[in-house]
């Protein structure tokens, strides 16, 4: 058995037979590199934008002396005092950050409540496993302010144009007011 490979090192291994009249014809060989799992990321931040209500989440990712690269990576949410990690859909899992919506966040299995600490956590992937979970991120609060609605323009008692701010984006609502003289 070979027990001492080193990382990132190509080998070619064969194989062939013996009894007792003679040796057999070589296998064709396989190319095998000694990789190992990711190193484990950093500890992720969370901000939040409260004109979007999107939380961003960031970490850093040192990839090190490991050859093999991350293939995705998996941020996982739970509220201060609760056990139960949810994960979390990124766009893009190759990158090392992540936007989550406020609408995403309010829904199971997160429902999260206002004022809520909210706890990050991640790790890395690649084809050889996944790393231990990072540091758990502390101090991200859901705190997403409530609908709000302001005139931006006005004409007369005819027509009024609502700008509708609803945590995940913007709606824009006309109305119109039929006042007969």
């Amino acid at each position: 058995m070979f027990t001492d490979a080193e990382t990132c090192i190509n080998y070619g291994f064969g194989v062939r037979a013996r009894n007792e009249k003679c040796w057999g014809t070589m296998s064709k060989l396989a190319d095998l590199v000694a990789a190992e799992r990711p190193n484990r990321p950093n500890r992720p931040q969370c901000e939040l934008d409260p004109v979007t209500g999107m939380f961003y989440f960031e970490w850093v990712y040192d990839q090190g002396e490991t050859c093999n690269p991350v293939s995705q990576y998996n941020l996982q949410l739970a509220a201060q005092g609760s056990n139960e990690w949810n994960t979390v859909s990124c766009e893009d899992p190759s990158l090392t950050s992540c936007i989550v919506s406020t609408s995403i966040m309010l829904n199971e299995p997160f429902s999260f409540f206002w004022n809520d600490n909210i706890r990050a956590r991640v790790n890395a992937a690649n084809s050889n496993g996944e790393s231990i979970w990072s540091d758990e991120s502390q101090g991200c609060r859901f705190s997403v302010r409530p609908p709000c609605a302001r005139v931006i323009e006005s004409y007369g008692a005819t027509e009024t144009t609502l700008d509708f701010k609803f945590g995940a984006g913007i709606s824009n609502i006309q109305g119109f007011d039929q006042i007969a003289d």
